[in-house]
This record gives C-alpha cells, structure tokens and sequence, in this order.
C-alpha cells in the first residue's frame, strides 16, 4: 500500500501579497489607482496582520459578489 505525503506548499503572507500588489501599480498613470487600493491593503493588514495567509480572508472576497460573480457595485 503506497504512503500519503503532505506536498510542500510555499505562500507569501499577506504583507507580502500587498507590497506585491502594490508594486505592479508603479507607473504615474496608475497613481490614482494605487491611492485607492494603497487603503484597501492597509485596512487588511490592521485587521488580519502582515502575517495573515491570504487564503484565510478569502471567504470574505466571496461575500463582496454577487452569486453570478458579479462585483457588488
């Protein structure tokens, strides 16, 4: 009988998901932008911590949308 072994499974932190993020929003034309998302990643980090796992605030990207997958605006 062959043995389960748990994959290897390397993920970036919440932190460094936004610095990440933030950084693909470098050019003057996306200042506005990288303003408004700048708060966004900013009000994540204070609840959830730079440590957090990105993967354990997804169930709160489900409850911004629609059932369709539609954005709530």
């Amino acid at each position: 009988m062959g043995s389960v072994h748990a994959l290897r499974r390397d993920t970036a932190t919440l932190g460094e998901a936004c610095d990440a993020f933030l950084l693909t929003l470098a050019g003057p034309e996306a200042a506005g932008t990288r303003r408004v998302y700048s708060g966004v990643m900013r009000a994540l980090r204070a609840e959830f911590g730079d440590a957090a796992d990105p993967a354990a605030i997804a169930p709160l990207l489900a409850m911004a949308r629609h059932p369709e997958g539609r954005s709530c605006r």
